[in-house]
C-alpha cells in the first residue's frame, strides 16, 4: 500500500521523499565544544537525496530495499535526520494481528500506558545482571549524574559514546573513576533506558539547528509505540499505540508525516530552515526602536559562535551578526535563546536599565552609562511558543517558552585581559551591578560569560551583560532558577534554596563576584584557559555537592596562597592576593552567623538582610587595608570618597 497516492480532501500533497532508514550500527557524529559526541539510533528519518550517497561507498546502485535497510557505511549528519526511531525488545508477546479492523473498534484505549524510565532501569538492570561480571563488594559507583553549572533547566544526557559537553556551558565528565578493570568495563558496556538514549537524540537534533523549535522521536518497545515531542519546555509522550492491533491509527500516523513541511519536523524557517549544512541564515528582517528596518544575517558556521547542547531551558546561542544596513557602524553579534514567557523579557529590562544611565538624577548613573550592553535590535517569534502545543491537549503552559533574537553591538570577554585592565573591567561590572541592584534591577546572575569589555578612547570599559535572568525589584517571576552553580553564593546551594525557600538579597550577587574573581585568578592564564582539577570538578557535580567543595575550599582560604594546587594563572598573580583577603572575610562572615541554642529552646530566626550599601562595604571594601585601596581599586572614581 503506497500512502503516497492515498488522495485525502483538505490534505497537503507529499511535500518531499523522506524515509525511513536504518542508521545503527553506524555513528553519527557532532562536536560540542571541541568533545565529540557519538550516537546510534537505530533508524532515523531523512530526505532520499540526503541518503542516496551514504548508503553504499562502493557507488554501486543499490536497490530500493537495499538503501533503506542496509546501515550506512559513510553516516548521515545530525542536521540531515528528521526524526529517530529506537527499537526495544519486551518480555510480552506481541499481539496478533486481527482478522479485520471494523472502523467502530479504533477507539484510543481506556488506560492509556507511558513508558516509565524507573521502569526502563529495572529492565536493563535485570538484562545486564546476567551477563555482567558483578562489582567488587567494596566498588561505588557514581550515580549521580553530572548537573548542568547553570541552574536553568539543563538536562544531563548521559547515554553517548563519549562523554560530553555543553557547547555553552561546562564540561560534563564523570568523576567517580573506579579502580577495578571489571568495574570499568562492566561499566562501559551498562546501556542507558530508552528515554535516557532519545533524549540524547533528541539534543543532538537541537544541537545542529539554531532554533529548532521541536524534535519528534520514536521508541518502540515490542509492539507498542510511543510518540515523543520535545522542545524548549520539556517532553510530551504520548500514550503507547500498538501498530498491530490498532494498524490503521499507525497508517493515519504515517500518512499525515509524510505530509509534514520543515516546519512541522520543527525547523525554523526563519534562522535554519533546511535539513543540510548552513553556513548563515536568511536575511531576517528586524525593526529598531525607530521603527527603521534592519536586515540582519546570523554567521552560523563561524569559529566565533557559542552554541548549546541540551534540552529544555534558554539554550543560548550566541552568533557573529551582519547588516547591510549598519555595515558601517561595527560589528554585530546576535543572541538566540528561549525566554521564559512568564518573565519579564530581557529587551524590556534593558529599556529599564537605560532609564537609569540616562538619569543624571539617578546617583552613580555614570556607573551604569556604557557598562551595559547596548541592544541593536530585537525579534520575538510569537508562533514559536512552547505554550501552544500544550493549550491544544490540555497540558499545564507552566514554564512555557518563546524564541528571541536580540542583536548588540560586540564585546569581548573579560577573561581576555590581565593585571590592572582585568581589574579595572572587574570593578567597572561590580559598581554597574551595584548601581542597578539599589535601583531595581536585580541581574541575579553573576558569572564570567557575564562580563565583557569594550574599549572606549583606548581605555578598557567593564560591561555587565545577560540581563534574560534578571528581574526588576524584589519580585521573581517564572520558575527557572537563576544562577551558575559555581559562582552562587553558599546559602543559595543548599536543599532549601533548591525548593525556593531562600531569598536572594544583594548580599548573594555580592559573593558570586568574589567566586568570579577567584575562579578567573585560577584558570586563566595570559588570557588564555588553564586546568585547575580541584576548581574543574565544580562543574560537574550538583548544586549541593558543589556547595560542599566551595565550603572546603573556603576552610582552606588561610592558606591558600601557599597551597601548590592553586596557583594563580599569569597575569593575575596580584588579583589573588585580593582573593585571599576577600575568601578570609566572607569565611569570617559566614562564621559569624548567629547560632540558636536549642538546650534554651531557641530556634533559627531568619535576619532582615542588610542594605546593598552596607553590604558593599563589608564585602568589597573593608577586608582591603586603606595603603592598598588605590593599587586595588585601580581608576575608580567612586573609591575616591570613601
Amino acid at each position: 500500500m503506497c500512502l503516497k497516492l492515498v488522495d485525502v480532501p483538505g490534505t497537503r500533497p507529499c511535500s518531499s521523499s523522506v524515509y525511513f532508514h536504518v542508521n545503527d550500527p553506524s555513528l553519527l557524529k557532532q562536536i560540542h565544544q571541541g568533545e565529540l559526541s557519538e550516537r546510534k539510533p537505530d533508524v532515523v528519518v531523512s530526505e532520499s537525496d540526503a541518503s542516496k550517497h551514504v548508503a553504499d561507498d562502493t557507488h554501486n546502485i543499490l536497490s530500493r530495499e537495499e538503501f533503506l535497510l542496509k546501515a550506512a557505511t559513510n553516516p548521515l549528519a545530525w542536521c540531515n535526520v528528521r526524526m529517530f526511531v529506537e527499537f526495544k525488545t519486551s518480555k510480552k508477546e506481541m499481539a496478533k494481528p486481527p482478522s479485520s479492523y471494523p472502523l467502530s473498534s479504533h477507539k484510543p484505549p481506556p488506560n492509556p500506558r507511558y513508558l516509565m524510565v524507573d521502569q526502563q532501569m529495572e529492565e536493563n538492570d535485570a538484562r545486564q545482571s546476567e551477563a555482567l561480571p558483578a562489582a567488587p563488594a567494596s566498588a561505588s559507583a557514581n550515580s549521580q549524574p553530572p548537573a548542568d553549572a547553570r541552574r536553568s533547566s539543563h538536562l544531563q544526557l548521559p547515554g553517548a559514546e563519549t562523554s560530553q559537553s555543553g557547547s555553552n556551558s561546562c564540561k560534563m565528565s564523570s568523576e567517580g573513576a573506579q579502580s577495578e578493570p571489571k568495574r570499568q568495563k562492566s561499566e562501559s558496556k551498562r546501556r542507558h533506558p530508552v528515554i535516557v538514549q532519545a533524549a540524547g537524540y533528541a539534543a543532538e537534533m537541537f544541537a545542529a539547528h539554531t532554533g529548532q523549535q521541536h524534535v519528534l522521536g520514536l521508541v518502540i518497545v515490542g509492539d507498542l509505540l510511543y510518540i515523543w515531542r520535545y522542545d524548549r519546555q520539556g517532553a510530551i509522550q504520548c500514550s503507547a499505540l500498538n501498530f498491530i492491533e490498532d494498524l490503521p491509527r499507525f497508517l493515519v500516523l504515517l500518512f499525515a508525516m509524510q505530509r509534514f513541511q520543515d516546519c512541522h519536523w520543527g525547523l525554523n524557517p526563519n534562522i535554519d530552515p533546511k535539513f543540510k549544512p548552513c553556513s548563515r541564515s536568511p536575511t531576517m528582517t528586524f525593526h529598531d526602536q525607530q521603527g527603521k528596518e534592519i536586515d540582519i544575517e546570523l554567521e552560523l558556521s563561524s569559529d566565533e559562535r557559542r552554541t548549546h547542547f541540551g534540552l529544555n531551558g534558554r539554550a543560548t546561542n550566541v552568533f557573529p551578526a551582519t547588516s547591510e544596513t549598519l555595515s558601517s557602524e561595527g560589528p554585530l553579534i546576535a543572541r538566540v535563546f528561549w525566554a521564559e514567557e512568564s518573565r519579564k523579557s530581557e529587551p524590556d529590562i534593558l529599556q529599564k536599565v537605560y532609564e537609569i544611565a540616562g538619569n543624571n538624577n539617578v546617583k552613580g548613573r555614570d556607573d551604569v552609562e556604557g557598562h551595559v550592553p547596548a541592544m541593536v535590535c530585537y525579534q520575538k517569534y510569537l508562533h514559536t511558543s512552547t505554550a501552544l502545543i500544550r493549550k491544544r491537549l490540555g497540558l499545564n503552559v507552566n514554564g512555557s517558552r518563546v524564541l528571541y533574537v536580540i542583536v548588540f553591538r560586540k564585546l569581548e570577554p573579560i577573561t581576555a585581559l590581565t593585571g590592572d585592565d582585568f581589574l579595572r573591567a572587574w570593578w567597572d561590572t561590580v559598581r554597574c551591578h551595584f548601581v542597578l541592584w539599589t535601583n531595581g534591577v536585580r541581574h541575579r546572575d553573576v558569572s564570567p560569560s557575564n562580563l565583557m569589555y569594550r574599549i572606549v578612547d583606548g581605555m578598557i570599559v567593564g560591561v555587565l551583560i545577560d540581563f534574560d535572568l534578571a528581574s526588576l525589584g524584589d519580585g521573581v517571576t517564572g520558575t527557572e532558577r537563576t544562577g551558575t552553580v559555581p559562582f552562587m553564593a553558599l546559602d543559595l546551594l543548599t536543599e532549601e534554596a533548591l525548593r525556593g525557600e531562600v531569598k536572594h538579597p544583594y548580599e548573594h550577587d555580592a559573593e558570586s563576584f568574589i567566586w568570579l574573581l577567584t575562579w578567573i585568578s585560577l584558570r586563566y592564564s595570559n588570557g588564555q584557559p588553564m586546568k585547575n582539577k580541584a576548581l574543574d570538578k565544580w562543574l560537574i557535580v550538583d548544586a549541593v555537592t558543589c556547595r560542599e567543595k566551595k565550603w572546603d575550599f573556603l576552610g582552606q582560604s588561610r592558606g591558600l596562597l601557599n597551597n601548590k594546587n592553586y596557583p594563580p594563572g599569569k597575569g593575575h598573580e596580584y588579583h589573588w592576593k585580593i582573593v585571599y583577603n576577600y575568601l578570609g572575610a566572607l569565611q569570617d562572615r559566614s562564621s559569624s552567623k548567629p547560632r540558636p541554642d536549642p538546650l534554651l529552646g531557641e530556634s533559627l530566626k531568619p535576619m532582615p538582610p542588610e542594605e546593598p550599601e552596607t553590604v558593599f562595604k563589608k564585602i568589597f571594601i573593608d577586608p582591603i587595608n586603606k595603603q592598598h585601596w588605590k593599587k586595588v581599586f585601580v581608576g575608580m572614581d567612586w573609591a575616591k570618597t570613601l
